[in-house]
């Protein structure tokens, strides 16, 4: 249908500058009229955007006073907040006089029962101590009666493992 590749290339570009609408650049303009036009529009965008960055930003407000504070002072230093943690034990409280073990049943005594998971009972499964992962299961079983039914199996499995282990 077509005479030459020309053409046939040409109409391929014609094709691909519609597809792009007005941002295309057309390579043949008919009438010089339309040349001025186009430059015209091309100018007046460009102003546009130009006026658009001259003109100053507004300030967004901050939801978090935090923020506020840094982004207003942001050469003084800003302390974290001091949260109540219970400490496991002090580094003077650990001495040679008291054993490893002493430590862990100190730290294990201030775990807050919001941290007990299930993944801390698979680490305790894997460290073999079963006694402190059937604790922490039984913990959970209370907090969670949602989840009872599990809980209830995994205990069985732990006391007939425990039980298994004595003889």
């Amino acid at each position: 249908e077509f005479t030459t590749e020309a053409d046939a290339s040409l109409q391929a570009f014609d094709l691909i500058d519609s597809f792009l609408g007005d941002n295309a650049v057309d390579a043949e303009l008919e009438t010089p009229d339309q040349a001025m036009e186009s430059l015209q529009k091309l100018y007046a965008s460009y102003q546009l955007e130009e006026q658009e960055d001259a003109a100053p930003k507004q300030e967004v407000a901050f939801a978090s006073p935090l923020i506020q504070a840094f982004m207003d002072h942001p050469q003084e230093e800003i302390s974290p907040v001091q949260e109540s943690v219970s400490q496991v034990a002090e580094p003077e409280e650990f001495s040679s006089e008291n054993s490893l073990e002493t430590f862990y049943e100190s730290a294990w005594e201030s775990l807050p029962t919001d941290s007990l998971t299930l993944t801390l009972v698979k680490i305790y499964l894997k460290q073999k101590k079963y006694h402190r992962a059937l604790e922490i299961l039984k913990t959970l079983a209370l907090n969670n009666p949602e989840k009872s039914v599990y809980f209830a199996d995994q205990i069985r499995f732990l006391e007939k493992l425990l039980t298994h282990l004595k003889k």
